[in-house]
């Protein structure tokens, strides 16, 4: 995929990964990934190797053999690659509102497994095998409490708020010693009076929801509406952004993530703790990501919303229809350049479908984190 001024998206990706182990070797850098230059607070066309930082040095406060190279280059499949870097300071992002009790549920709202001391986010409804299904990031929902029933709001002590269970067929568990691509869970919903009464898949903020995008493209402005944070705005930063991640919320990375999206927002603050498992709608209300993480600052960390889609078989629930029945949205292709373009099928693939068993080992992790969960 050619972008302006001749750039070759995959072998910026390549060119990319063959730096990205020296690059996180390095003190002070938490996490790596593509992005376009960002001048005083504008993003620029200029396509760069965005390097995240605890905190920006001045080139004097660093040793020689510390400091980021403002240019990396390499031979990928035969040509001479070269690409300047960007050093963006973020903080150290964590695993991260709307925390009223509210019937019917809807998208945004707070929740947590019954016996677990942290909340989340509703991040909205899905379809899948003609069955509703919530759904949030498999840190809210589980919170390694295996089958603690999910109640909303999140601070209730009330059994009788109990909205479903955590599905037992459709999650993908974070592991702390394989590199990781989805942080993602769906819970099953009581049904009252057989049926889901209890539910509003119609977004607060956003009304009824188009549906989704198949993959997201760079700049795109985004909102979401998370239970600490309520609703926020941020835009596409960087794709195929990887690193350390603290889901401990201690500053230590304990987790690893590849292929993720960040997002941000310089003037204010996109996410907080409790904001995990919202979801990132774009400006015609459709579905573009699954958020999960967050320095609490100026940045934000995401999932593409199709992969976990396809990865469970879903499909965003839009609405009622008339006669009560479930109306799903369409998954519509990106306009332009976007983050699928750097994949092939194949390695799309293995991304979405791939079991734990099949990934690759975690690489060793320096302490420092790239980002937290924000839950």
């Amino acid at each position: 995929m050619e972008l302006s001024g001749g750039t070759d998206l995959r072998r910026l990706r390549s060119l990319k990964d063959q730096h990205k182990a020296e690059l996180l070797a390095l003190p002070n850098v938490i996490g790596v990934g593509l992005g376009q230059r960002v001048i005083a607070g504008t993003r620029t066309e200029e396509w760069v190797i965005s390097v995240n930082v605890v905190r920006k040095l001045a080139p004097d406060e660093l040793d020689r053999d510390a400091r980021i190279p403002a240019e990396l280059d390499a031979e990928i499949r035969g040509t001479h690659v070269t690409a300047k870097t960007d050093v963006v300071e973020s903080g150290v992002p964590r695993l991260e509102g709307y925390k009223d009790r509210i019937r019917p549920v809807q998208p945004g709202y707070s929740i947590r497994p019954y016996e677990s001391n942290y909340l989340g986010t509703t991040g909205g409804f899905v379809v899948v095998e003609g069955d509703g299904y919530l759904m949030s990031n498999f840190h809210v929902l589980w919170d390694y409490l295996p089958g603690s029933p999910i109640v909303q709001p999140g601070d209730t002590s009330d059994p009788t708020d109990v909205i479903g269970n955590p599905d037992t067929r459709h999650y993908v568990q974070p592991s702390p010693d394989k590199v990781n691509y989805m942080d993602a869970a769906l819970a099953t919903l009581k049904e009252i009076d057989g049926n889901y009464r209890h539910i509003q898949p119609a977004h607060p903020e956003f009304g009824p929801l188009a549906g989704s995008y198949n993959s997201v493209g760079m700049g795109w402005h985004m909102r979401k509406v998370g239970a600490t944070t309520g609703l926020t705005e941020a835009r596409v930063s960087k794709w195929d952004f990887g690193g350390g991640f603290d889901s401990n919320h201690d500053g230590v990375a304990d987790v690893w993530f590849e292929h993720q999206v960040e997002l941000w927002n310089a003037s204010a603050m996109p996410s907080d703790g409790g904001d995990s498992g919202a979801w990132w709608v774009t400006d015609d209300n459709r579905v573009g990501l699954l958020h999960w993480a967050g320095n609490g600052v100026d940045l934000s960390v995401a999932t593409p919303i199709s992969w976990v889609l396809q990865k469970f078989g879903a499909s965003v629930w839009a609405k009622w229809g008339r006669d009560r029945e479930l109306i799903t949205g369409d998954a519509q292709p990106a306009d332009g350049p976007s983050l699928d373009d750097l994949y092939d099928p194949d390695e799309l693939e293995h991304i979405i479908h791939s079991k734990e068993a099949d990934r690759p080992a975690a690489p060793a992790m320096g302490g420092v984190a790239a980002a937290s969960t924000d839950a």
